[in-house]
């Protein structure tokens, strides 16, 4: 199965990361290796955001509400999983290239 990637500008907004930016500079880190499966304690080495702090469900709802805002991620997240073939795709492919057009316009 092939990967698509979209490259969506601007999301999310300067100020929301600015939010993040706050969020994460608070925000409790714990040991990666409390979330690996036992083979990948081992060799797991890292710090994760603390799941049990409030930070996590912030910065979740600060992306979330930023992908709910933009019509480039809809258009995107419509054509997920779609037949490249089918008539909603042809269609889902106008819309995004209607929605590229005027956002290089602007």
């Amino acid at each position: 199965m092939s990967q698509h990637f979209v490259h969506i500008p601007s999301l999310p907004k300067p100020e929301e990361l600015s939010e993040i930016d706050g969020l994460l500079a608070n925000a409790k880190f714990v040991d990666g290796k409390a979330s690996a499966t036992l083979p990948a304690q081992s060799v797991k080495n890292n710090l994760q955001l603390d799941t049990e702090g409030d930070e996590l469900a912030d910065i979740r709802s600060i992306l979330g509400e930023a992908l709910k805002t933009s019509p480039l991620f809809g258009v995107a997240a419509l054509l997920y999983g779609r037949s490249p073939n089918a008539p909603e795709t042809t269609l889902l492919l106008q819309a995004h290239a209607n929605l590229f057009r005027m956002w290089s316009e602007a």
